[in-house]
């Protein structure tokens, strides 16, 4: 443990995520920027991803004075984040950051040129112009099938530009950009147009992308198939609290709102890091949880400027994240305070989604045969077995939720633990009764689910007679009710019989012993009976209303 006089300290991590979610938003942000004491300090004072997702929540149109404030680094970020698809730079892209740079006037467009890789820089006009050298003779007019393209004759007389794009705008930001870029630095722009001149297009794409990739790599935007590794299995066992493996240091990136709003939906990842008090250390796990969040981006194949994808990203990273933090820690805060200062967040990040594939495994056998059973029983068990990453079925939260989300505590392990023994336990009971439950599985409309062949075949049993899985008359079901109910429940003497009537199916498919706590199940079905007949009159029973509880013909 460290020192108690870091416990005093009132720095804390978590003030840092909470100083990000109370910092306004959008519009209200920007203006709160702008008309701050240091509005070049404070958007200075942003991540690349922070100013790029603020302009695209208002729109690059409003944003001018935001961008005019941009540092050269975050303009590069910018573009290192939007421009590219994979290892392709989108050209397109690009252009609409320009012209907003363009508004900010010749000296500062020429500031952040400089800044750009060269390479970025050739390539945007290798692709929308053909750049001819007047000192070797070369001459547009020479070529009168383009005479419709326009040409800018550069102030040094050494080159002719054509623009070869017939898009007005593109035309237009590129002839400006040229007459900037030579106000600002001739050499600068000099050596622009000979690179986009002399050099192979895919060689300048291949050196600016390596370039850029690095650049990610330092946040935890790696290439695809190296962030694959954050998926990598390891067993909680094999992490020792106080490894020292967290080699993660601080790097002054400010961890977007986005972020660290997920971590607020991580109760026990959130009080643990209340107990971490160290000024260091909550550098460091701002910067680490970045990384974290970038690692899984980047293993999901999502762009790094994908705003929704950044979000799925970080719910996943930090659930998954609490959930391995927990089960290392065996749910202590102080050890699970120490694992944070200690252990990368990527070891423990694997070690939660271990558990969540070893509980996959769990539920994998019956992917087919759930589907036979009652909802949400296929839901549940489609969502634990879902690829490429195993989810919480959120019908199983309290109150029940729809959809699946990422798994983020020992809580929900164990509810999904149980939805699975549930469900086997249906499944062998059914079966050892004698429903047929892979054909039901696999019929594209079966008329009755496994669940209501059994209860069906319960009923019977509790009337007296042999437990079979056969449809009832609709015109019998009058009389049964009344032979078998008193006040709306099961008689004593009728519940007897279907418990002893299910006990011994069990045994004899030689169930019992693969069901634990094979009585609770038992009683859990017969109450899903009695659930199903309780406000059913005799004198009234319509079967198409009976049908999805018992079955009936």
């Amino acid at each position: 443990m460290r020192p108690t006089e870091h416990r005093e300290s009132p720095i804390i991590p978590l003030s840092r995520f909470r100083a990000a979610l109370a910092r306004p938003q959008g519009a209200k942000l920007v203006a709160a920027l702008l008309e701050g004491r240091d509005p070049a300090a404070q958007v200075a004072a942003l991540s690349a991803t922070e100013l790029y997702l603020l302009v695209r929540e208002v729109g690059l149109a409003d944003a001018g004075d935001l961008l005019a404030l941009a540092t050269p680094e975050q303009f590069r970020g910018i573009v290192d984040i939007d421009a590219w698809t994979r290892d392709r730079l989108e050209a397109d892209k690009v252009l609409p950051w320009l012209a907003a740079l363009l508004d900010s006037g010749y000296e500062r467009t020429t500031q952040m040129w400089e800044r750009l890789d060269p390479e970025l820089s050739a390539l945007l006009f290798a692709r929308n112009t053909r750049i001819f050298d007047l000192s070797l003779g070369e001459d547009p007019d020479d070529e009168p099938a383009d005479e419709a393209l326009p040409v800018v004759r550069t102030p040094d007389t050494f080159f002719a530009v054509r623009i070869t794009t017939e898009d007005a705008a593109t035309q237009a930001i590129l002839m400006r950009l040229i007459d900037f870029l030579y106000r600002g630095d001739m050499q600068v722009a000099r050596h622009t147009l000979m690179a986009a001149r002399s050099e192979p297009q895919s060689q300048l794409e291949e050196m600016s992308y390596r370039w850029r990739s690095g650049r990610l790599a330092d946040l935890g935007y790696v290439e695809h198939y190296a962030a694959l590794s954050i998926y990598e299995l390891l067993d909680p066992e094999a992490i020792q609290v106080g490894e020292n493996s967290a080699s993660v240091t601080g790097g002054g990136v400010r961890l977007p709102a986005l972020f660290a709003g997920a971590i607020f939906g991580r109760e026990f990842l959130a009080r643990a890091l209340e107990r971490i008090t160290d000024a260091a250390d909550a550098e460091r796990l701002e910067m680490a949880l970045v990384v974290l969040v970038n690692h899984v981006l980047a293993a999901d194949a999502a762009q790094p400027g994908d705003a929704a994808a950044m979000a799925t990203a970080a719910e996943r990273a930090t659930a998954t994240l609490a959930l391995g933090l927990e089960t290392v820690a065996g749910g202590d805060l102080e050890v699970a305070a120490e694992a944070l200062r200690t252990v990368a967040l990527s070891r423990l990040f694997r070690a939660g989604h271990t558990i969540t594939v070893r509980l996959s495994h769990l539920a994998t056998p019956f992917s087919l045969r759930a589907r036979a059973l009652d909802d949400p029983a296929p839901a549940i068990v489609e969502a634990l077995t879902a690829r490429p990453r195993p989810a919480y079925p959120a019908v199983l939260d309290e109150p029940p939720q729809d959809g699946a989300r990422a798994f983020s505590s020992a809580r929900d392990i164990a509810r999904a633990a149980a939805a699975i023994a549930d469900i086997a336990a249906r499944i062998a009971i059914a079966e050892a009764v004698g429903v047929d439950v892979a054909a039901i599985a696999r019929a594209e409309a079966p008329p009755f689910t496994a669940d209501t062949l059994v209860r069906t075949a319960i009923l019977a049993a509790a009337w007296g007679r042999p437990l079979l899985p056969t449809p009832m008359a609709a015109a019998d079901l009058p009389a049964i009710l009344t032979a078998v109910r008193v006040d709306g429940h099961l008689s004593p003497g009728a519940r007897a019989a279907a418990e002893a009537a299910l006990q011994t199916a069990a045994e004899v498919a030689g169930a019992a012993r693969a069901i634990p706590g094979l009585a609770a199940t038992i009683r859990g079905l017969i109450d899903s009976l009695e659930t199903a007949i309780a406000s059913l009159d005799p004198a009234a029973i319509d079967p198409r209303f009976v049908a999805a509880d018992l079955a009936i013909v």
